[in-house]
C-alpha cells in the first residue's frame, strides 16, 4: 500500500509489506511516475501506464470512490516478477494506492486453464444457463468454435434427465 499526496504524488506513506514484497527500500520517496519507472521493467509501456494512472487519478476527482488500476507485471528488485491488481481511492488530500500480488493466482488459473483445455471430458461453465467458457474437447464434439458455442444456452447443448446428461450433438432432437 502506498499513501501519496495528491499536489505532488509523492508518497507520504509506503507500508512495511509493499517494500517486503518488492524489495522498495521504505525510507525512499516514491512518486507514482518513479514507482512505475522503477516496477514496470518494460520502458515501452511507461508512458501508457503513466497515462492510465493520470486518467484514474482525474476519474477520482469527477466521481470519487475506488478507480480499478489495470493489471500490472512488475519486475521487483530482486529481478522476480509480480502480477498485481489494485485500486486507487481518494482521502482528503491524498491517494490511497492498494495492490494484491496474484502472481500465484494467475499462474495456478494457467495452469488450471491448460487441463481443462486438455482434458478429453466435454466441459462448459456457464452462469444462469449463459455460456461463458466452453473446452476445445467439447466445439469439437459439437463441431463449433467456441464463439458459437458461447452463443448457444446450456439447454441446447446438454441434453439431461435426474439421473443422465447426454451432450447433444447438432441436428438432433434436443427436448427433455
Amino acid at each position: 500500500m502506498l499513501l501519496l499526496s495528491h499536489d505532488e504524488q509523492f508518497a507520504g506513506a509506503v507500508n512495511q509489506a509493499f517494500c517486503k514484497w518488492t524489495g522498495y527500500p521504505q525510507d525512499n520517496p516514491i512518486s507514482a511516475r518513479l514507482f512505475l519507472e522503477t516496477f514496470l521493467g518494460d520502458p515501452s509501456t511507461l508512458e501508457m501506464a503513466y497515462a492510465g494512472w493520470l486518467h484514474g487519478v482525474e476519474q477520482l476527482h469527477k466521481q470519487g470512490g475506488t478507480v480499478k488500476l489495470p493489471d500490472l507485471r512488475l519486475k521487483l528488485a530482486d529481478n522476480s516478477e509480480a502480477i498485481a491488481f489494485g485500486e486507487i481511492t481518494l482521502i482528503d488530500n491524498s491517494i490511497l494506492v492498494t495492490m494484491v500480488d496474484q502472481t500465484d493466482v494467475v499462474e495456478s488459473e494457467g495452469r488450471f486453464r491448460g487441463m481443462i483445455e486438455d482434458v478429453s471430458l466435454p466441459i462448459t461453465v456457464c452462469r444462469e444457463g449463459e455460456i461463458l467458457y466452453s473446452n476445445p474437447y467439447i466445439n469439437s464434439l459439437l463441431d463449433l468454435s467456441a464463439d458459437e458455442v458461447k452463443q448457444k444456452h446450456l439447454k441446447e447443448i446438454y441434453r439431461y434427465t435426474p439421473d443422465h446428461v447426454d451432450v447433444t450433438p447438432w441436428g438432433t432432437n434436443n427436448q427433455t
